[in-house]
């Protein structure tokens, strides 16, 4: 489905539809992969394993449960969603317009996708259809009425990949992996925060989902038991890599060469399915050869070079980073069979070696994935499930009684000793999850919500403009009608820079110093400024109002009227906002 769904966005983008046309197109296209589906079915019999006792159900279930009971829970912001949830919320409320065509975040007709890759990003488009047909905002959707598919997708691809690699202990190793999802979050690019906090996300879902799903079928496809479905459902998996993630279209045919070299001795002795396998890599090289031509001097490429070294510990953590390295070298070497220790060598080889190579790092965040997110190259293997598959085959090896048991064993407790040790910095610890703020809600933290709800009521959708830091910003900008924003994240306005001319660039750039309590030009530059882009309401913390600052605003006609979870509100005096400020100074005084 998602795939039909990727395949229909990309047809309207190519023509300039609307999200009527894609709702219109959907059907069509998935009944053609519905034909294609049964075709291959009828070609593969038993292509579906479905034996398993009842109590593995039921701990898949109860784990399901409990994963999506925790997620719910969870109430994080990201400010990566101020453009997710953005294109959700634009589509919905403009249905008529072309899909995927302009900057859905600022307001501003004028601007252009951040990336030339936004213009195939389909997974926030299931919320703003959803939210277009039931009436409801596009929040609701994409962080609560979705949630739960996520989450089983997830799961299944957990259980999946454990099932193919290490059969006899299936469902250990995915309990553990689940585990490790509440265990190794320290770091915010950590694979267990996408796996859990940000799994809303459409790269989270790639990163949780589609590598293990391309590693499961690569596997099944080449071994005995594989079949033309399984070869289909590799090829749905790449092409719902482009939708969901910017960087998917580039991590799903590495990550898919990883997992073909990892069955080298089934490709020995069937060369022929290898070569359809490593067929369904190049699914994404027409857009990755599109996106490459039009990257040409993007601001993408300026941001400074992180170092191998500096990427494992920036994705694993500076305290779990050992207790993860340690289940990846220990994995391969306790594997049961030749098959399950290139399995597990081979990926790890080439993220350690290749991908993570002091000598070839420079060259790989250069020409390949750009040095802004040289660090998602641990996006190639689902590190999560590896190691909690080698933790499983510890616990295996003390379980058969092997001869070296005693060494097995000491062996477990000096990696529970590094579990303790990563303890205190896991997933669900409040500095990284945030404070519970309710359940099944937006996950906006209330304070911001309240904030960004009450600047909507007071301007709308006017044609003024607001001035507010990111965290507000960010989050104005997700809903269907609001107010042009100068800016929207600080690094939005660098990415955007060739779409600005020099003069106003500059003046986006010195408004936003102003909300971080900098002023950076000429007092003159700034008061022109606020003029020239019609400010009508500027948000700053109060801890960032210097003296300096407040006279600014003052010259410049502005009137402090409120102070609101430590944000103060100055109106523009000028403005036609004299209504609604003085309602609020009603509902104060009230």
């Amino acid at each position: 489905m998602m795939s039909a769904w990727t395949l229909s966005v990309h047809v309207c983008v190519l023509f300039g539809w609307n999200l009527k046309n894609l709702l219109l197109l959907v059907p069509f296209v998935v009944s053609l992969f519905f034909i294609g589906f049964f075709h291959c079915l009828k070609k593969s019999p038993n292509s579906f394993e479905t034996e398993a006792i009842s109590y593995e159900r039921a701990v898949v279930g109860l784990l399901l449960l409990a994963w999506i009971f925790l997620a719910y829970a969870v109430t994080r912001s990201d400010l990566d969603d101020a453009y997710f949830t953005a294109v959700a919320a634009f589509s919905s409320s403009h249905p008529e317009s072309s899909l995927l065509a302009v900057d859905p975040m600022f307001g501003e007709k004028k601007l252009p996708l951040p990336f030339p890759s936004c213009r195939f990003s389909s997974f926030e488009l299931i919320s703003g259809a959803i939210a277009y047909l039931f009436s409801v905002p596009a929040m609701d959707p994409y962080y609560i009425y979705l949630l739960p598919v996520w989450l089983m997708v997830v799961l299944a691809a957990t259980f999946l990949l454990t099932k193919e690699i290490i059969p006899q202990r299936w469902i250990l190793a995915g309990v553990i992996a689940f585990l490790f999802t509440l265990l190794l979050g320290e770091m915010h690019r950590g694979p267990a925060n996408f796996s859990f906090v940000r799994i809303f996300q459409g790269k989270a879902v790639f990163l949780s989902a589609i590598v293990p799903l391309i590693f499961y079928f690569t596997a099944k496809f080449l071994s005995k038991r594989g079949t033309l479905m399984d070869l289909f459902l590799l090829g749905c998996c790449q092409m719902t890599s482009i939708g969901l993630s910017h960087f998917g279209t580039l991590m799903a045919p590495i990550a898919g060469f990883g997992a073909l070299f990892s069955n080298v001795p089934l490709i020995i002795s069937n060369w022929k399915k290898a070569c359809l396998a490593f067929a369904m890599l190049l699914i994404p090289a027409p857009y990755l050869i599109y996106i490459m031509l039009q990257s040409k001097n993007s601001p993408l490429l300026n941001f400074p070079l992180e170092s191998s070294t500096q990427v494992w510990s920036s994705v694993m953590g500076i305290h779990q980073q050992y207790l993860i390295g340690l289940l990846l070298i220990i994995g391969p070497i306790l594997a049961k069979n030749s098959l399950m220790r290139w399995r597990l060598a081979i990926p790890i080889f080439l993220f350690f070696f290749i991908y993570l190579n002091p000598y070839l790092s420079e060259f790989i965040s250069k020409y390949v994935t750009t040095p802004a997110v040289y660090w998602r190259i641990s996006w190639s293997f689902p590190i999560l499930i590896f190691s909690a598959i080698s933790y499983a085959l510890v616990i295996d090896n003390i379980l058969e009684k092997k001869p070296l048991r005693h060494f097995y064993v000491s062996l477990w407790f000096f990696i529970f000793g590094l579990i303790l040790y990563s303890l205190p910095y896991n997933t669900l610890r409040e500095k990284n999850i945030g404070p519970f703020e309710g359940f099944a809600v937006w996950k906006v933290p209330s304070n911001t919500l309240g904030i960004a709800m009450e600047i909507i009521t007071i301007i709308g959708d006017n044609g003024t403009s607001l001035l507010a830091p990111d965290e507000i910003a960010g989050v104005v900008s997700r809903f269907e009608k609001h107010p042009r924003l100068v800016n929207v994240r600080g690094m939005y306005l660098d990415i955007l820079k060739p779409s600005f001319s020099s003069e106003e660039y500059s003046r986006r750039i010195a408004l936003y110093n102003l909300t971080l309590g900098t002023i950076s030009e000429e007092e003159r530059f700034i008061e022109e400024s606020l003029k020239q882009l019609n400010v009508s309401i500027v948000i700053i913390a109060v801890d960032n109002e210097s003296s300096e600052i407040v006279h600014l605003l003052h010259t410049a006609h502005y009137k402090r009227i409120k102070v609101k979870s430590n944000y103060a509100f100055w109106v523009n005096k000028t403005s036609s906002l004299r209504d609604a400020v003085k309602q609020i100074n009603v509902t104060n005084n009230e």
